[in-house]
């Protein structure tokens, strides 16, 4: 059945060394014949990628060791230096913002992974900007950061975090049983304070 589980597809948006990880963890799981793997491999990727893998020559794609044959050929076009991984990493995390209908919590995990990407490079920053920085990118109304401001006693990133996942916390709702989960994304506070507003109305 392992056999089936077809390479990991190399997309514009995944870079070589992403891919190449995949690639190794594909090659311990896969039936596919040692000498035949590599050729597999070669032909599942297109355009340029796809020409610069044909320039390896089939006896060499055809052998045990093929993909390491492959894969140092495609690394000498692909692969960038560790400056161009560190300015890619950082930027991709500096342009990163939440979308309008992102929750939190999804947030906070693409956050930490583009973070995460940061920190492979040496690249650090100080945990007041690391506090600052989702709260600037996460979509909010100016009355809203106001409000997660208020609830920080220090500018840490993991206060940062913690007031707003609490302030915006996820609440599901279901249409009729056994339907879909729908979240939504509202300050706590300001659904306690409709219930408070439904009560008032209903005794005046």
């Amino acid at each position: 059945m392992s056999s089936k589980i077809a390479q990991p597809p190399w997309d514009d948006k995944t870079s070589f060394e992403e891919w190449k990880i995949k690639i190794d963890i594909w090659n311990g799981i896969t039936d596919i014949v040692m000498n035949k793997r590599a050729a597999h491999i070669a032909l599942s990727v297109d355009g340029r990628k796809s020409k610069v893998a044909m320039g390896v020559s089939a006896n060499d794609l055809n052998c045990d060791d093929g993909i390491t044959k492959l894969m140092e050929v495609l690394a000498k076009v692909f692969d960038v230096n560790s400056s161009d991984k560190a300015y890619e990493a950082y930027i991709k995390f500096e342009c990163f913002k939440r979308e309008g209908s992102m929750s939190i919590a999804n947030y906070f995990i693409d956050f930490d992974d583009f973070y995460y990407r940061v920190l492979k490079q040496s690249i650090c920053l100080p945990d007041s900007v690391l506090a600052i920085r989702p709260l600037h990118c996460a979509n909010l109304s100016f009355h809203e950061r106001q409000m997660a401001l208020a609830s920080t006693n220090n500018l840490k990133y993991e206060e940062m975090k913690s007031s707003l996942q609490t302030i915006f916390g996820e609440t599901s709702r279901h249409s009729n049983e056994g339907g879909p989960t729908v979240l939504k994304d509202e300050p706590a506070f300001l659904a306690e304070q409709k219930q408070d507003d439904d009560e008032t109305s209903f005794w005046a």
